[in-house]
């Protein structure tokens, strides 16, 4: 009973403990990790397996679950157990098939079965495991190995190594031989393509007690990512110290701390070579008791650009046997590029970077710790088969180069660096000015010059690098550095105390003595004969682009001998400057200085004059030179040579980039002319932005053309452009009057025009100016401004037409008094145009009343208008509205003017009731103050206006006030009743009814009487009825038809078109009534029309107008008499009517609204026909809208 309690307590705690404890089966204390007794762990504690019904599917299943094939036959045996161990497993009875012994019946529980036996069996497997490290002993990946009745071969994984793996890799180490654990280095050195394909175990011995080999720590795993990779205390590292040449040639060494030369006696150095990855050895000696190996491959560090060997800078690549192979960049870091230039002997690394895929290569994920002698000697992976993701390229300081370009000679120019092969700019951000001293005694030019006149280059094109040193870095070849973001940045340019320039002396640009100018210092050719020839001369004048030799010579100099310095040049004719030619030692007797006179000439100018384009002409040819070579004081010298003044205007539309004949063009200093500098000719083809300069002197000025003298709207001339001046400079007006020749200023008048919209002149500095009233030399600036001046000056002077604004005796007003001008001869000129409102007054509109006949005018209102028309200033001699003056613009609101011979009235009955008042808007009820007087006369007046008959005395009766409409208050003696009605509006005021003769009262509309409900009952129900009969005979008549069109559709095809034709002539009599209606409705306001006509364009509508007329009595007789005339004397006016509704159209006529346009005509003088005097302005010349200030 006992017993079965303990083995049911046993069996319950089994499964608690089953899914928990169950462990690892092991062989333990065998030669091998493949044989010796069974060693099975459970709660991570070993114990040993015992040998009850112990057979052949028990060691099966052990061979199968330690990765060691199946057991070998007739080699099992006893051996001795521990005393105190654990027996957790007894009594198995397997079939041979489980995965793991824990899987066999038979035993009750761990550790339950009772087992006294002092032995357990021992077994060994078929399978032979070997484990070995790649490509070297002590150093490389885990590999093992096993032979058998299957073999196989694979790699140990590392993953999940956890805090046991330097533990793991100590053991390796130990059980290969190589000493103890050393580090653990890169797993990508592993051959990626053979480890992919293998087979992989995951090494895990957590939980194994004193593992003796790594197989009993493996399982079988299907993701691996890194292998496991070692290096132990055993491995020797090996390297060649000789030729960058051959990196497989040279004196063997070892590194343990750091690297000795080899001297031990070597027995088989056939495997030095291999480890070296250097191919057999061929040879060795020893040479002071050092080892030197010579190995059959020829191994070089090479860099390569586009497919090239270059010189320290380019992608790295492996020259093997005569054959270049990339270094893939996998992994690559900054100690790898900086070993590169040290073994190439090339300085310090400025920069490197990854570049390019794709290329086979023969080294990836190189590791150097910078001390070996070559790349080749570092850890990296090796392969035949490897595929590069990038590859290095790298820049030493050792392929850096600099040079002064595009210069006048080879010490001046734009400072270029060579960097990666590339000559690139240096940004001048960031420069500091002793980096142009060393550039200077780099190029063997001495140092920076000390001119202070600064010197510009042709910028041209690429890429920018920058140059920063800091205290460590005295070379400055190692501070360049590539720039990312340069846009509008500067390059450096120097000028080295060294440079020199060759000019001529002489009166013409092409022809003089030979000089030599360096720092200040000027130098002269020796005349002597026997250096100075036809070859010397015609490299002159070639280099001084002047065209060919015409005559050489030699004259005396002028000055003291003593104060001068000479040189002498031998020249073959081939060199393109007489400083390419060979300096030599001064003859003997050297008095004399060389004379040249050449076939070309070089002149400079302004493509426009005073302004423009810079222009030179040389070697027959003119173009342009680069605008960022060009000075300020290059503007200025050339501006004075060109009679333009000296001051520089600012550029207002510079040029964009084209063909220029120079690049740039370089000053022998203050005291020489532009024509001597020295010109660097662009390469053919070659573009940039032209110099453009605009001097002072080209600026001119005016007054707008119009017919006034000497006053009106300023303009000045601006790169060819007439800009007008702003309303602020009225400190100038002295200055213009006295340039244009208008005695002294007056003043300024009030800008009358529409708004400036564009540039004008907005300052005037005269400060630089030689002379106080002179405008010669003033500098001006353009911006935007609205208000424009308009000055005038004392000379002023305005003509007029006196009789009509078109017509009439020629006066000249100014302020000396009124003067006439014959009109014989003058021409005929026309036009039109919608008048603006800005400034407009009552006296402008009582202008156009008179002028019109229409009497003074009533008032005058805007209407919104975005149209093309004229701007009107009236002075007080102008006394119709053609004299005034006139400008063009775009109107922001037009004029509409009312005049007092165009108000009408009417009554609500005929001859007689409330009154009402038309001026040309709208119908509005009368007025008139409680005590004014309602006299007959005035009675009388308005029944004359309203066609009918004065009725005789009246008197005044009571009426209702009223509050809106307009008031009578007539004039003392007035003798027109219409100029009784005023502005001012009914305040509670009586309104004014009136009865004349004929007087018709409406009679009253009598109220129908309603009829019986019984009668509409009645009515209703005879309706519906009809109603009913209309549905049922409609629907009768639809349902036969449609019987009809089944039947026969084919029998009437024509059918559909004839309903068509009366639908559509339905249509059409539907349009014809409404074009009757459109054509019956009359415009709202007159717009302008431009046309050399002077007829008014309204004559039709006045036409419909008369007819209303005869039907309807109460409008008055004549009231558009005046208001349709075709022609005033040259001035048209175009009248329209606004009624306000279709129960006004009998009043049309009355109701006038005047919309002002100007028709400027001039009719040609009947007394002769004669053209005007010559030099004297024709009418039309005053007339024209833009002329007119």
């Amino acid at each position: 009973m006992r017993f079965l309690l303990l083995l049911i307590y046993s069996s319950t705690h089994i499964v608690r403990v089953k899914t928990e404890a169950k462990g690892k089966v092991i062989l333990r204390d065998g030669e091998n990790p493949c044989e010796g007794h069974v060693e099975i762990y459970y709660n991570n504690t070993a114990g040993y397996v015992g040998d009850k019904h112990w057979d052949t599917s028990a060691e099966e299943v052990v061979c199968r679950t330690t990765r060691c094939g199946v057991p070998v036959p007739s080699a099992t045996q006893n051996v001795q157990r521990l005393d105190g161990t654990a027996v957790w497993l007894n009594e198995l009875q397997c079939s041979g098939n489980e995965s793991s012994l824990w899987d066999c019946a038979g035993y009750p529980a761990p550790g339950v079965s009772f087992y006294q036996k002092p032995t357990v069996k021992r077994i060994k497997c078929s399978d032979q495991i070997e484990i070995s490290l790649e490509p070297q002993k002590c150093h490389g990946v885990a590999k093992y190995s096993v032979s058998g009745k299957t073999p196989s071969s694979g790699y140990f994984c590392k993953d999940k190594w956890g805090s046991q793996d330097t533990q793991t890799a100590e053991l390796l180490c130990r059980n290969l031989g190589c000493g103890g654990f050393k580090e653990i280095p890169r797993p990508q050195w592993v051959t990626q393509s053979s480890y992919g394909r293998s087979e992989k175990m995951a090494v895990d011995c957590a939980g194994i007690d004193s593992v003796t080999n790594l197989w009993q720590c493996i399982r079988r795993t299907n993701q691996c990512n890194d292998p496991v990779v070692v290096t132990c205390e055993g491995h020797e590292r090996l390297q060649l110290q000789g030729s960058p040449t051959n990196v497989c040639s040279g004196q063997l060494q070892e590194k343990k701390t750091q690297w000795k030369p080899v001297q031990k006696n070597i027995t088989n150095a056939d495997n030095l070579c291999k480890k070296l990855n250097c191919g057999s050895t061929t040879n060795y000696t020893y040479v002071d008791q050092n080892l030197h190996l010579t190995c059959t491959d020829t191994v070089k560090v090479v860099l390569m650009n586009n497919n090239r060997e270059s010189k320290c800078f380019g992608q790295v690549h492996v020259n093997v046997n005569g054959l270049n192979k990339a270094v893939c960049g996998g992994g690559w870091t900054e100690k790898n590029s900086q070993m590169i230039c040290q073994e190439l002997n090339c300085g310090k690394l400025i920069e490197w970077s990854n570049r390019g895929a794709g290329a086979p290569g023969v080294m990836d994920y190189v590791e150097c710790l910078g001390d070996e002698s070559s790349l080749w000697h570092c850890n990296a992976r090796r392969g035949q088969q490897l595929l590069c993701q990038g590859t290095p390229h790298i820049i030493c300081s050792g392929s850096v180069e600099f040079r002064l370009a595009d210069g006048p000679g080879k010490c001046a120019g734009r400072l270029d660096v060579q960097h990666g092969g590339v000559w690139k700019k240096v940004t001048k951000s960031g420069w500091d000015e002793k980096y142009s001293d060393n550039i200077c005694q780099r190029l063997n030019c001495g140092e920076t010059t000390a001119e202070n006149h600064p010197e510009k280059f042709f910028q041209g094109s690429g890429n920018f690098v920058s140059v920063k040193c800091d205290r460590n870095q005295p070379d400055i070849s190692e501070c360049v550095k590539s720039e990312q973001s340069t846009r509008n940045e500067e390059a450096v340019g120097i000028t080295c105390e060294n440079h020199e320039v060759v000019f001529l002396d002489g009166s013409e640009s092409c022809s003089g003595g030979v000089g030599i100018r360096q720092n200040n210092n000027t130098f002269w050719l020796s005349g002597s004969n026997e250096t100075w020839n036809s070859e010397a001369a015609q490299t002159v004048c070639r280099q001084m682009h002047c065209g060919d030799l015409t005559k050489f010579y030699s004259r005396p100099s002028t000055e003291d001998m003593t104060d001068m310095t000479f040189r002498a040049y031998r020249c073959s004719g081939n060199q393109a400057s007489l400083l390419h030619c060979d300096k030599v030692e001064l003859p003997d007797h050297n008095e004399t200085i060389a004379q040249v006179e050449c076939s070309g000439t070089i002149n400079m100018s302004l493509s426009n004059g005073c302004w423009g384009k810079v222009r030179i002409l040389a070697e027959e040819k003119s173009g342009g030179v680069c605008a960022d070579t060009w000075t300020e004081e290059m503007s200025r010298t050339l501006c004075r040579d060109q009679g333009c003044g000296d001051n520089v205007l600012k550029v207002r539309k510079p040029p964009s980039r084209e063909r220029v004949l120079f690049k740039s063009l370089h000053t022998l200093g203050y005291n020489f002319t532009l024509r001597e500098s020295t010109f660097v000719k662009m390469q053919p083809g070659g573009m940039c932005v032209p110099a453009y300069v605009v001097c002072a002197g080209s600026t001119k000025y005016r007054f707008r053309p119009s017919r006034d003298h000497c006053s009106g709207i300023v303009e000045a001339s601006y790169e060819g452009d007439w800009l007008p001046l702003s309303s602020s400079l009225t400190t100038v007006g002295s200055k213009i009057c006295k340039a244009l020749e208008c005695a002294e200023h007056e003043g300024e008048k009030t800008y009358f025009g529409p708004q400036h919209d564009g540039e004008a002149i907005t300052s005037v500095d005269c400060s630089q100016s030689d002379s106080e009233d002179s405008l010669e030399n003033c500098k001006i600036s353009a911006g935007n401004q609205r208000s424009l001046l308009d000055l005038q000056c004392k000379d002023w002077r305005e003509m007029t037409l006196e009789d009509r604004g078109c017509k009439g005796e020629v006066a000249v007003y100014s302020k000396a008094g009124r003067m006439l001008v014959s009109s014989e001869g003058w021409t005929r000129a026309e036009g039109e145009r919608l008048l603006c409102n800005q400034k407009w007054d009552i006296n402008y509109s009582n202008r156009v009343c008179q002028e019109l006949s229409c009497g003074n005018a009533f008032d005058y209102s805007d209407s919104l208008s975005t149209k093309y028309g004229l701007y009107v200033s009236c002075d007080q001699h102008h006394h119709v509205l053609g004299q005034c003056r006139r400008t063009e613009g775009t109107c922001s609101s037009s004029v509409s003017v009312s005049c007092y011979k165009n108000i009408t009235f009417r009554t609500k009955e005929k001859c007689g009731g409330l009154l009402q008042v038309n001026y040309g808007k709208r119908w509005e009820n009368v007025c008139i103050g409680k005590d004014a007087p309602m006299n007959d006369n005035l009675i009388n007046s308005l029944c004359k206006e309203i066609n009918c008959e004065a009725k005789g005395p009246v008197k005044r009766t009571a009426s209702k006030d009223i509050s809106d409409g307009k008031k009578l208050n007539c004039p003392a003696d007035y003798r027109d009743v219409k100029y009784c009605v005023s502005q001012d509006s009914c305040q509670k005021d009586q309104q004014v009814s009136i009865w004349c003769k004929g007087y018709i009262a409406k009679e009253p509309t009598p109220t129908p009487t309603p009829p019986p409900t019984s009668t509409i009952l009645i009515g209703l129900g005879v309706s519906l009825v009809v109603l009913i009969l209309i549905i049922v005979f409609v629907r009768n008549r639809i349902l036969r038809r449609n019987r009809k069109s089944r039947v026969f559709p084919q029998m009437f095809p024509d059918g559909e078109d004839d309903l068509d034709s009366e639908m559509y002539e339905d249509i059409h009599k539907s349009d014809d009534m409404e074009e009757d209606f459109t054509q019956k409705r009359f415009s709202a306001e007159t717009e302008f029309v431009r046309s050399g006509r002077a007829q008014s364009s309204s004559s039709l509508q006045y036409d419909d107008v008369d007819e209303v007329n005869e039907a309807h009595p109460l409008t008055p007789k004549g009231s558009t008499s005046a208001s349709s005339r075709g022609n005033f004397d040259g001035a048209a006016y175009e009248v329209e009517d606004e009624p306000e509704n279709y129960d006004d159209v009998e009043d049309i006529s009355a109701n006038v609204q005047t919309t002002v346009d100007i028709h400027d005509q001039l009719q040609v003088m009947p007394e002769s026909s004669t053209a005007p005097p010559e030099g004297q302005q024709r009418d039309g010349d005053y007339l024209e809208p833009d002329q007119d200030g």
